[in-house]
């Protein structure tokens, strides 16, 4: 069977990310038309691509090696999206051409090779990359990206030829990243034409990643270098929802002498741009961006006084000579400090009149997975040895604590991996070494799921990867932006995610509590080999408090009990709310919810060992 595949390069800032996003959420949908997505993300070494200044045969090999390892009999059309192969963009994609050759060896298997590019106007595309490196707080010169020798690798029409002397003429198509086209039919409709994917052409697209303001550059200028990750991250999201720059709105970040500039620099090449690889849209130059919409200017100059009454607190502070500040106690540091938040708070919450949301980013878990029917919990009994869950890959997976050490982890293809708080007797170097194994072995695209009171060991472990915060200490109904019930299980956890996602249907499959306290509580895994249970025993700490070496133990039981109380009250919820919980497990006797035991996942031990 011959395969094709089609590969969207970017450029940056041109709707990869989401793009990206809709074709990992959407295995099924591509399955039906017989089409597979890459995600390059996922390559170790993908990182390395970017910088790639030289031929580099170990890349190449290792890419490969990659890329095959995705083929499979059943599929003829493969995808792949990311904007890594358009260069590095700090140096404006000077090392273009070299990637372009990696690539294009690294695709041998395939008879057909597509190449998808979105160009966007330049002097926009140049403040929109210095906007993504301030909001990952790095101190990036604007002037870095005005050299008249790295701005001749952003004439377009120079960069498409590149890709086209690797990959033929024919084997190349562009689109301009411009409102005029995009507003008929977004970007992946673009691609979907491209492609000829059906499922592609139809979707529609909210953006996700907003541009910041021109006074929301300010502030993150100012605030970044003061901040920790968690801070920058948290301050983004406030500028993105509250001071963001709207769709296709001109950024304001040059002076209009550079603007003029730049236009006059390009004007030449964008001609031949739209002539000779534009031609079938029906413009003939990139339009001419609107200014920003003032609908909005009264909540952002509240925020803005907000941010300035921080700045001007927190300078307060830092002048302090270094002296009287030795002289005081790290208690009246403390103290000052308590009330300089407190009064930020109050400010807060008279400027914007509502109350503030702790965790106010987790909405985004109901925009990534609240368009799935089926929500599917796996917890770490041992009856999940004698069942295939890859059954569940396209559903919405829920894996907890340790299940990531499954075999076929890949292929169950969980959509986010939570994890209960730490507490004694699990100490932070063995929490360091339990979740080390952890985002090593779960795929990369899976977000976690963390409570806060772990978020120093989570920056640390999984800056590679999404991560969520929760907390404890909330009731219900569930909502994620504030603290939840607290858990006595991790399965708790992951049921109310499943509620807030508002799943219409929730099956669990490897839980089997007892509230009677009668058997040991027994793991699919071995605790003889890298698990939370091995890390503990390496730290030389005794878990047999964990087992169940006589019948009713009381602690146990009162454990149980609780628990089961959360179970009840989940079910009381979701009833209210017209959702179904199910106990998908065969071998489960667990009964708080509707027995629906699927035999049918019931692995035939003899055909298959």
């Amino acid at each position: 069977m011959k395969k094709s595949i089609f590969v969207h390069i970017g450029t940056h800032k041109t709707g990869t990310s989401i793009i990206q996003k809709i074709l990992i959420e959407n295995p099924n949908a591509l399955k039906k038309e017989g089409v597979k997505y890459i995600n390059l993300h996922n390559f170790k070494r993908a990182a390395v691509i970017v910088k790639l200044e030289a031929e580099n045969v170990s890349l190449v090999e290792e890419l490969k090696s990659f890329i095959n390892s995705y083929i499979d009999e059943s599929y003829n059309k493969y995808i792949i999206c990311c904007e890594y192969l358009s260069g590095n963009p700090k140096l404006l994609y000077q090392n273009v051409l070299t990637v372009a050759k990696l690539l294009h060896q690294s695709l041998t298997e395939f008879e057909e090779k597509k190449i998808f590019v979105a160009l966007r106007k330049q002097e926009q595309f140049i403040q929109s990359i210095y906007t993504q490196y301030v909001h990952q707080a790095e101190d990036v010169p604007i002037e870095t990206f005005l050299d008249k020798t790295k701005l001749e690798h952003i004439k377009w029409s120079g960069f498409v030829e590149k890709y086209r002397s690797v990959f033929g003429t024919q084997n190349v198509t562009c689109v301009p990243y411009d409102k005029k086209v995009l507003e008929k039919k977004n970007i992946l409709n673009r691609f979907g034409e491209f492609s000829n994917v059906s499922f592609l052409k139809q979707v529609s697209l909210e953006t996700l990643n907003h541009g910041y303001s021109k006074e929301a550059m300010a502030i993150a200028k100012e605030c970044n270098p003061e901040l920790s990750k968690e801070e920058q991250k948290i301050l983004r999201q406030i500028l993105q929802t509250h001071l963001s720059k709207d769709v296709f709105s001109k950024y304001e970040l040059l002076s209009k002498e550079d603007v003029d500039d730049l236009d006059a620099f390009f004007k030449a090449d964008n001609e031949i741009l739209f002539q000779t690889y534009l031609s079938g849209f029906g413009i003939t130059a990139f339009s001419h961006s609107v200014g920003q919409s003032e609908s909005s200017s009264k909540e952002k100059n509240a925020y803005a006084k907000l941010i300035i009454v921080l700045l001007k607190r927190v300078n307060t502070l830092s002048k302090l000579k270094i002296s009287s500040v030795d002289a005081m106690s790290k208690s009246e540091l403390k103290v000052i400090l308590v009330g300089i938040k407190r009064g930020l708070k109050r400010r807060l919450k008279r400027l914007i009149k509502k109350d503030i949301h702790v965790y106010n980013e987790n909405i985004e878990l109901k925009k990534k997975f609240g368009n799935y029917k089926q929500a599917v919990v796996l917890g770490s009994s041992s009856s999940i040895n004698k069942l295939d869950v890859t059954e569940y890959a396209d559903d919405f997976v829920i894996s907890v604590g340790n299940f990531y050490e499954h075999p076929k982890i890949n292929e169950i293809n969980p959509k986010i991996h939570v994890f209960a708080a730490s507490h004694p007797p699990i100490t932070n170097e063995v929490l360091e070494a339990w979740w080390k194994r952890c985002n090593e072995i779960l795929p990369k695209h899976t977000p976690i799921l963390v409570e806060k009171r772990d978020r120093g060991v989570a920056e640390t472990i999984f800056a590679d990867r999404e991560v969520y915060y929760y907390s404890y200490g909330g009731h219900l109904p569930v909502d994620f932006t504030r603290p939840v019930m607290s858990p006595w299980s991790v399965t708790i956890i992951a049921l109310q995610l499943a509620i807030y996602c508002k799943s219409e249907k929730i099956g669990i499959l490897g839980v089997n509590h007892d509230w009677q306290g009668l058997t040991t509580y027994a793991h699919f895994y071995d605790h003889n080999k890298p698990s939370l249970e091995y890390y503990l025993k390496q730290a030389g700490i005794d878990v047999s408090h964990q087992q169940t070496d006589k019948r009713l133990p009381k602690s146990r039981l009162y454990k149980e009990y609780r628990l089961y109380q959360q179970y009840e009250a989940l079910k009381a919820e979701t009833e209210r709310l017209g959702i179904n919980i199910y106990n998908y497990d065969p071998f489960s006797d667990f009964d708080v919810f509707e027995l629906d035991k699927k035999t049918e996942l019931i692995i035939d031990e003899e055909n298959n060992g």
